[in-house]
């Protein structure tokens, strides 16, 4: 078998037409794919990225190239494989990208609202052009030039595809004719789904309430069981009014509906059995309260020196608030441990059945129906003896609850 060699000058021939036919081909992609110009930034934002989720308003942003772009349709097309133009674009809505038309009644007018900015003239949804995986829209007259514009078209009410982690594609087509044909300018965008973290955290249901004496704190609640009342002996006169000052009651609560506080204990009393301490009026055992004893109430009354009197107010805030008969805001205030000679209303309501006596006792303050940080109020009592007032050892020992309601 011969084989001819080919010569040089063939060799050179042969790598020129090489060289232009290379050429040419560039030419040719090139060419294709300048027919449109590329819009640019663009991007598409999604109201949610969870596969499945529905309700979902999707806006497309891009800018249109600084050329003369005269435009009357575009469209907004989703694709699974690809976001290049010259591709075919292959889609099953739901399934593997966003579903437009939610009713599968071919009309997407009815499941959207189209919204745009940057768009001048009326524009709407063409139902003739629009599927499950493209929206269509239309300038109602004649075309607008978009030279340099950015522009935003947003649509609501689109139900992403079901699988999550899963990556689509957007495609915008710009055209300057109603027949969307005349293709003027386009660009693709990448997207995807993506699973989404659900948190959780317990905050649980918390009250802290404690009694302290003044100058000291929940945690070092100082001498509660050893307050006086009276002079710097602790003793009574009919002479002169006395006033104890020191007891502070503190609360903080996330009670979603606030929380109260109640007072149960008796009058001030010598009776060591305690039996006769629970009396409510007048006795040879025990100091009188202060205001109304009978049900459906107490009352508050004001200090009068010389007369059995035992009694309580409350200075307070606005937030952890006193509740009647104990609430003299104007009067309650700026007292101080010793005598007293001031006009506040005080009580003492010991009923059985609604009062300090009761099971759970008498509401005394509340966080008026709603949370609360730390808060503080001031627990005053007060005592005034007869000199008919058998002599003794009076006290009473006073427990207070703070209870929330959640």
């Amino acid at each position: 078998m011969l084989v001819k060699k080919m010569s040089g000058k063939s060799l050179i021939w042969l790598q020129i037409a090489a060289l232009v036919l290379t050429s040419i081909s560039v030419f040719w992609a090139s060419t294709e794919q300048s027919a449109a110009g590329m819009v640019t930034p663009r991007k598409m934002d999604m109201e949610s990225s969870a596969s499945g989720a529905t309700g979902v308003t999707y806006s497309w942003t891009f800018t249109v190239p600084s050329v003369p772009s005269s435009t009357r349709t575009m469209e907004f097309l989703f694709c699974a494989n690809s976001p290049i133009i010259s591709m075919s674009c292959t889609a099953t809505a739901g399934t593997d990208v966003p579903d437009i038309d939610i009713d599968n009644d071919n009309a997407e007018a009815d499941d959207q609202t189209l919204s745009t900015s940057g768009l001048t003239g009326t524009w709407t949804i063409d139902d003739t052009q629009s599927t499950a995986t493209k929206l269509a829209i239309t300038r109602a007259t004649a075309a607008e030039d978009l030279n340099g514009a950015t522009v935003t078209v947003s649509i609501n009410n689109v139900t992403n595809q079901a699988t999550t982690n899963t990556s689509f594609y957007s495609r915008i087509r710009m055209y300057s004719d109603t027949g969307y044909s005349t293709e003027i300018h386009n660009g693709g965008i990448a997207a995807s789904t993506a699973a989404q973290i659900t948190l959780s955290g317990k905050v649980q249901e918390t009250l802290v309430f404690c009694i302290y004496i003044s100058g000291g704190s929940c945690g070092t609640p100082g001498a509660v069981s050893t307050q006086q009342i009276g002079d710097s002996d602790g003793v009574l006169d009919s002479s002169t009014s006395y006033v104890n000052a020191e007891g502070v009651m503190s609360m903080r609560t996330n009670a979603s509906s606030g929380a109260v506080v109640n007072m149960i204990g008796t009058t001030l009393c010598r009776d060591s059995s305690g039996t006769n301490c629970t009396n409510t009026g007048a006795h040879a055992d025990t100091i009188t309260p202060m205001g109304s004893q009978l049900a459906g109430g107490g009352s508050a009354t004001t200090s009068t020196a010389g007369t059995e009197q035992f009694g309580m107010c409350i200075m307070d805030n606005t937030t952890l608030d006193a509740t009647a008969p104990y609430d003299d805001d104007t009067g309650c205030t700026g007292i101080t441990s010793g005598s007293y000679t001031g006009s506040a209303n005080f009580s003492f309501y010991t009923n059985a059945s609604e009062g300090t006596q009761a099971l759970y006792g008498d509401e005394i303050a509340s966080t008026g129906g709603a949370p609360m940080d730390t808060q503080t109020a001031t627990l005053v009592f007060l005592a005034n003896v007869e000199f008919t007032t058998q002599p003794g050892l009076y006290d009473t020992v006073l427990t207070f609850v703070g209870t929330g309601t959640f």
